[in-house]
């Protein structure tokens, strides 16, 4: 027989996500993000049939650390929005 566990809303702030919400961190946040596509955008040439094993992994790296960043603003800003106007 299975059991549901019922878990309990707990409160939460945007200081969760990134410290500092008066909109100078998340400004940073972005600004961070577009340097990194920036520069993964200037190696693409080093992209081919015949790149190393460590070079790609380098790729994959800042790919993930770009979609990680990208995923914190994406969420800050939802929940930003929401706790803005009080949406439910």
């Amino acid at each position: 027989m299975t059991h549901l566990i019922r878990h309990k809303i707990g409160s939460w702030r945007l200081d969760d996500l990134i410290n500092g919400t008066n909109g100078k961190e998340f400004q940073r946040l972005l600004e961070s993000i577009g340097r990194k596509v920036k520069y993964t955008e200037g190696k693409r040439t080093e992209l081919h049939n015949n790149i190393s094993k460590e070079r790609f992994e380098e790729f994959l790296r800042l790919i993930e650390e770009i979609a990680e960043k990208v995923g914190i603003a994406s969420a800050y800003a939802h929940l930003s929005y929401v706790s803005r106007y009080h949406i439910k």
